[in-house]
């Protein structure tokens, strides 16, 4: 295959892909052992439930603690530099057990699957106890054969009330129990409050209670955009922007409780804790959700904007429940009487119709009543709503519930067990390419300027990574070495392959396979002391591209970029490898159709450990104990990557005729883009479902700040909040604790670094560009409007604390956005280019050229490298009398026309408005080159 043209390969595979091949479970992820992981915080273990709630395992007692997260700007492992750790730790709900034990002698055991954790317990005698964490519906399952159950059990410890500075709180015990019971009738809901410390069930008639705190309530949250850091509240009189209790209110959290046998009393401790008691050791099944998801609810009308509306002012539910909430309460009762236990997903691509079908089968917990519920996941809705074309087979009814999360919409199929979805088009991006149009030529400095930076790293060799160590204070750079994976100089240099004449990308190819020889993607590690296998090359090996002192005797323990911490490889090496093969044309070391080689299963290898950890209601990869690094928790930055490593296992299957391996990269790439789309659209599902709200005056960050921009901490101003579009925030975290939303990498002093776009491939800028282009506008207006000379090598910092300097990746970042998303004209790019950072090896300044000449040249997309998307031929520069070659022919009929001119199109070959010998000079270059 060495000799074939990438087309000829196109057509060979095609003709091989004439039929869909049966649904199948690849590799066997969704079950063999695997169950859905914890998250280990100083040695405590914690797992998230689609609900919003922890569950936090105490070793102390062995018991379960459930817990939420009330804000949504960080938690625990993503936190302020100057924030208190109450503002960003769990809130403790109290610890769930059985009425005759307040303490088990080990550990539980666990079981499940991807889409749920069943810890479960056995004591004294006979008796058992179990909990169940779901990721598919939005509330807990408990089984049991005690003779009681206990929620909401000891005493909490939290804020007394916020302070006026982020930095300090006066923290305090609380009993912490709910003050108001609502009791379905026959008649009505009754709303009750404990007597004697019991709460009167008489004339319960439906299998559930809904509990709330009131003014009781010892939680805090806000619904207001939140920027933890130091400010002069205390010395400049309206500055509170940096004045927590200028933002944050009293909330509550109302908790519905079903059961399948009614409790004989309902107790109330006062040392905290609330007893559902049965008084005997009969099975029992009690299922629990915070009924309004994650939207908690304003404790006091005074608190709450449109507090009139007694759905947000639990205080004034203490008289009369609330018609809404006691519909909800109801839909959910006859929900969970038939608990979605499990799920089962498998997928068929049609190579044919291009259309990826999946089909989720759901199995289910009897509580003896109810409906079956079929739920959807929520980045799903996000995605179909965002105008993905996701169509679920039947057009079946779809019920968003007034429950929301912070991830997404609740919503499911009422009396169904399971449904089907097609997603269509997903080889719009892995068998298009771009082409040329020819509708213009760039000036000749540009080609000039990137032919030479690209020979120049071709004839310096092996280039070190950048250790931009400058000399100034700075605690960014000595922390941070660019360009250091393998994946990055195959993937930033072969992009300028195109652009490059032949003999220039011949030249370019022996060089990038010399690289993949000596660092190759699929093999190589080294061992460094806090991690066993890293792919990042040696930082004191190879020509150095910067001019400062560099003391390469310093060890890589030194450098501290957290990126570079894994022990799996990265995602972004399968969309390199597939350009490698495809450029190289050569597939021989993978093998073929019943023998692939060891390199082949090694390729596939990269994905595995990523789909192992898959999350069903996020569609991201959350590792947590998987070992996959200090700092991959999939927000933006990780998807991004996704997004480009199903591109390329998807081609590489194609490539090597691995139908299974190309239907599981359709598959990763139906979810990594439903997930992308999902965080592009999660502010406007925030402010739309009221979880974040517009501060006014529309100009507060300015006003609240007192223009003292000095915090500590810099993150990205905007002086005019209208509406979700202004909250330009993109989630740093999207897992199953949740979504945080920040401008950027923000731990310590180390990484200031945009991660909405980061890592963005032109496909994936294709795809922003049709479904999310206001949002990414917007994005790239405040940008601007921070920092004008964003472009500028060296520019200042207008981000992070006590840093000199903006940092390369994000002018790249920006830069790309405008090319392959908002489509910039090339005169715009061409102002963007400024220098290159390091006289040697800049490959963001590389790539910027290589884009800023395909701007000029102008590109469509190709899935046959001859003709557009659109049905049209490109013109070729130089082919005058249209037979689509360039030859003896066309320059005849360039000569007669500068001698007899009757204006024939295109003898402009420069672009020079004029036809003359010049024009003869180029077309000979275009003939021979």
């Amino acid at each position: 295959m060495k000799n074939l043209t990438r087309f000829s390969i196109f057509l060979m595979l095609f003709t091989m892909m004439v039929q869909p091949v049966a649904a199948f479970d690849a590799w066997n992820w969704q079950d063999s052992g695997y169950k859905l992981m914890t998250f280990n915080s100083s040695g405590l273990k914690r797992i998230g439930t689609l609900s919003g709630l922890n569950f936090e395992f105490v070793p102390a007692t062995n018991m379960m603690q459930m817990q939420m997260y009330p804000y949504i700007h960080g938690r625990d492992d993503i936190r302020s530099t100057y924030e208190h750790s109450v503002y960003s730790n769990p809130v403790s709900l109290g610890v769930i057990r059985p009425s005759d034990a307040t303490s088990f002698s080990a550990a539980p055991a666990e079981s499940g699957d991807w889409s749920y954790d069943e810890f479960a317990q056995s004591y004294g005698v006979g008796e058992e106890f179990k909990l169940l964490a779901s990721r598919i519906v939005p509330a807990s399952l408990i089984t049991t054969n005690a003779p009681g159950v206990r929620l909401f059990d000891g005493t909490k410890r939290t804020m007394v009330q916020p302070t006026q500075s982020w930095g300090s709180a006066t923290l305090q015990d609380f009993i912490g129990n709910p003050a108001y019971f609502a009791v379905p009738t026959s008649s009505s809901v009754s709303v009750r409050t404990p007597s004697n410390n019991t709460v009167d069930l008489t004339g319960l008639q439906e299998n559930w209670v809904l509990m709330w705190f009131g003014a009781d309530s010892y939680l805090w949250s806000s619904t207001y955009p939140l920027f933890p850091n130091r400010g002069f509240a205390s010395w400049y009189p309206g500055a509170y922007m940096y004045d927590p209790s200028h933002w944050i209110f009293k909330v509550d959290i109302p908790v519905l409780v079903v059961f399948d046998t009614k409790p004989q009393s309902l107790i109330v401790d006062p040392a905290g804790g609330i007893e559902l008691n049965y008084g005997n050791s009969a099975s029992k099944q009690i299922a629990f959700m915070p009924l309004l998801g994650q939207k908690y609810p304003f404790v006091s009308a005074s608190d709450a904007e449109n507090g009139s509306d007694p759905k947000q002012t639990t205080e004034l539910w203490s008289t009369s429940l609330p018609s809404e909430i006691t519909q909800l309460s109801r839909e959910w009762y006859n929900r969970l009487g038939k608990f979605p236990e499990s799920v089962s997903e498998t997928y068929t691509f049609d190579t044919n119709n291009n259309q990826l079908s999946v089909t989720d089968t759901f199995s289910y917990r009897d509580l003896g009543f109810g409906q079956h519920y079929a739920p959807i996941a929520p980045v799903v809705t996000l995605a179909k709503n965002g105008g993905m074309p996701i169509q679920f087979v039947g057009n079946p009814q779809l019920n968003t519930s007034v429950t929301t999360l912070r991830i997404g919409p609740v919503a499911g199929i009422d009396n169904r067990t399971s449904y089907e979805y097609v997603v269509s088009g997903l080889d719009t991006y892995t068998a298009q390419n771009r082409i040329f149009i020819n509708t213009g030529s760039e000036p000749s400095w540009v080609i000039t300027k990137l032919q030479q930076e690209v020979s120049t790293v071709e004839q310096a060799g092996h280039l070190a990574p950048w250790w931009p160590y400058l000399g100034k204070f700075n605690p960014l750079f000595p922390d941070r070495a660019i360009w250091s994976f393998p994946w990055e100089t195959q993937y930033y240099l072969s992009n300028t392959r195109d652009v490059l004449s032949n003999a220039a990308a011949t030249n370019l190819d022996s060089y990038l396979q010399s690289e993949e020889q000596a660092y190759d993607m699929v093999t190589y590690g080294r061992k460094v002391s806090y991690v066993n296998n890293v792919q990042t090359v040696p930082y004191n090996t190879g020509t150095r591209r910067e001019t400062s002192f560099i003391d390469t005797a310093m060890t890589p323990d030194d450098i501290g970029y957290s990126y570079h911490r894994m022990s799996v490889k990265p995602l972004m090496n399968l969309y390199a490898l597939a350009g490698f093969y495809t450029n190289t044309g050569d597939t021989a070391d993978l093998g073929t159709s019943g023998s692939y080689t060891q390199q082949w299963t090694q390729i596939k290898d990269i994905a595995k450990p990523y789909m192992l950890v898959s999350d069903w209601a996020t569609m991201t990869f959350a590792p947590y104990d998987r070992n996959l690094g200090d700092d991959i928790r999939w927000g933006t930055l990780t998807s991004n990557e996704a997004v480009a490593g199903s591109i390329g296992l998807a081609r590489l299957g194609t490539l090597v005729g691995d139908a299974e391996s190309e239907q599981v990269g359709y598959y990763l790439l139906a979810k990594s883009l439903i997930s992308r789309l999902a965080q592009e659209k999660i502010t406007k599902h925030l402010y739309a479902t009221a979880q974040l709200r517009n501060p006014t005056p529309a100009d507060w960050m300015v006003q609240t700040s007192r223009n003292y921009g000095e915090n500590g901490d810099a993150q990205l101003w905007q002086r005019n909040w209208t509406s979700y579009l202004s909250d330009i925030r993109k989630p740093i975290r999207f897992d199953q604790f949740g979504v945080v939303l920040k401008d950027q990498h923000s731990e310590g002093f180390r990484d200031r670094r945009l991660l909405a776009y980061a890592n963005i491939t032109p496909e994936l800028g294709r795809f922003l560009a049709q479904y999310a282009l206001p949002e990414v506008t917007e994005w790239v207006r405040i940008n601007e409007e921070n920092n004008g000379t964003w472009f500028e090598a060296y520019s200042d910092s207008y981000l992070g604390k006590e840093n000199s300097y903006n940092i390369p990746d994000n002018a790249y970042e920006i830069f790309m956005v405008k090319a392959w998303v908002l489509g910039e004209t090339a005169d715009q790019l061409a102002k963007y280019l400024d220098v290159p950072w390091v006289p040697l090896g800049d490959y963001y300044y590389i790539n910027k050229l290589a884009e800023t000449i395909r701007a000029y040249r102008g590109t469509c997309w190709s899935a046959d490298g001859t003709t557009c998307d659109d049905g049209s031929i490109p013109s070729i520069t130089g082919d005058l009398n249209g037979d689509l070659t360039v030859n003896i022919q066309d320059i005849i009929i360039l000569i007669n026309e500068i001698f007899t001119p009757r204006g024939v199109e295109g003898s402009d070959i420069n672009n020079d408005g004029k036809v003359d010998i010049l024009d003869v000079i180029a077309l000979i270059n275009i003939i021979f080159t």
